[in-house]
């Protein structure tokens, strides 16, 4: 039996514990850890789990897995410990790590403990493909369109104030993928996972509002001599964070049972 602990307490983190007893015996949720607040209250009311809210302490009970559902602030201040610690470290807010020093000082630390940082497919798939193209002896080049409704966006920072069309599509943004996860750091965690699974140095990123529009839609492209490939998936956002998939939390799930599987997919 593998060990998981949580960090976070909010909406995505309530669809993984709701679903974790689909994993079977194979894995165990050991601890959870979130800030106080209406969250955690609500949390370990519905599912009766105690949500420490001492890093330390969660750091030194946690399983061997531990697993962020939590955001961009939450990796920049847990990834490190917990690899220092040797627990691997499962993550879907990737955009924390879009700058290279920030990466270099996680793979430095996962090699010297010997734990590994796993990148969770999240709101989309096809980082195994992603990874294959990268060893391709041709140039490729890889870009990807994410369309949300705009109150999805609404109060980003990359929108500095504007208020978005309640009525007509528009491009909110268009850019680099390091450009985009800073104006919109809880949108666009895919364009930094497509970006690194790819080895590019960089991809374009496109952000399109969308009125009336009840999913996410991620399109990822890539172009090159001899390969050309269109990446689509669209999901519904979650009721209760309009900026997150609900895929995301279950794409976790699904990375655990690969890997306590005897038949694994890449």
């Amino acid at each position: 039996m593998g060990t998981v602990s949580l960090i976070g307490c909010g909406a995505l983190a309530s669809i993984f514990v709701q679903n974790f007893g689909k994993l079977g015996n194979e894995w165990k949720l050991v601890s959870v850890y979130g800030r106080e607040g209406k969250s955690k209250s609500a949390f370990e009311e519905r599912f009766g789990l105690k949500v420490k809210t001492d890093f330390e302490d969660f750091l030194a009970c946690s399983g061997e897995y531990v697993v962020e559902l939590a955001g961009a602030g939450a990796v920049k201040e847990t990834c490190i410990p917990v690899l220092k610690n040797g627990k691997n470290y499962v993550c879907i807010s990737i955009g924390a790590l879009a700058d290279s020093h920030s990466l270099e000082q996680v793979k430095a630390e996962a090699e010297l403990s010997g734990a590994a940082l796993y990148v969770a497919n999240g709101a989309i798939g096809g980082l195994d493909f992603l990874q294959t193209l990268s060893f391709s002896d041709y140039p490729y080049s890889v870009s990807i369109e994410t369309c949300k409704n705009p109150k999805g966006l609404e109060g980003s920072p990359g929108l500095h104030g504007k208020l978005l069309s309640k009525t007509e599509r528009e491009i909110a943004f268009d850019g680099t993928a390091q450009e985009a996860i800073k104006g919109f750091p809880k949108n666009v965690n895919v364009a930094i996972a497509t970006q690194l699974a790819s080895e590019s140095e960089q991809i374009q990123a496109n952000l399109v509002s969308e009125p009336g529009r009840a999913s996410n839609e991620h399109i990822i492209r890539v172009r090159s001599e001899t390969l050309n490939a269109t990446l689509s998936f669209e999901s519904k956002p979650d009721k209760a964070n309009p900026k997150s998939s609900v895929s995301a939390a279950l794409s976790v799930l699904a990375l655990l049972k690969n890997l306590s599987s005897p038949i694994r997919y890449f």
